[in-house]
């Protein structure tokens, strides 16, 4: 059976594995940038009644919510830490080519993670749920930053590092949250 957010892996389809420009991807994260500051909302009118239900349904969710706790908050650590994630593998990116062919599609798939992310701020189930359905490439990316280094351990204790405060930042927000 066909679920219908199996739709989500349809810009997949257009993003090509072999090219290595990646100037596209790193505009749609400015794009994304100016949609959230501008408040443009893209989902808004899409003119499929199930989907235009399912907005109105999260959206007043989300309005419903107290102090809007489930809104995005781009101030957070992990947003930020990500987008520097993304710049600095961007920036090392032909460091990190020979030892890894997919690192070009893999940062292609991440730019369109934190685009999501951004771009459907206004529905945070939504914007959560794509930024993670896209974001999984983190788990192969993230690693990938000890190739940056010449000190092979250097590289392994940042990764290490990085893991940890993830997960300490993952185990403080729901001990936050769980326990207010």
């Amino acid at each position: 059976f066909f679920h219908y957010s199996a739709f989500m892996a349809l810009p997949l389809w257009f993003v090509k594995p072999y090219s290595r420009n990646l100037k596209y991807y790193t505009i749609l994260i400015v794009i994304g940038f100016a949609f959230l500051l501008l408040k443009i909302d893209l989902i808004a009118d899409v003119p499929i009644p199930y989907v235009q239900n399912r907005i109105k349904i999260y959206i007043l969710l989300t309005e419903s919510a107290e102090d809007h706790e489930g809104a995005v908050d781009f101030l957070n650590p992990r947003f930020f830490f990500k987008m520097a994630i993304f710049f600095v593998l961007l920036l090392f990116r032909h460091k990190i080519a020979p030892k890894n062919k997919y690192v070009y599609l893999l940062l292609k798939i991440y730019a369109i993670s934190l685009f999501v992310f951004m771009t459907f701020s206004k529905i945070p189930a939504l914007s959560y749920r794509m930024q993670t359905f896209f974001g999984t490439v983190d788990i192969i990316l993230i690693p990938m930053l000890a190739y940056i280094f010449k000190n092979k351990f250097l590289g392994y204790i940042l990764v290490i590092a990085i893991a940890i405060a993830f997960l300490l930042y993952n185990l403080i927000i729901s001990e936050l949250i769980i326990n207010p």
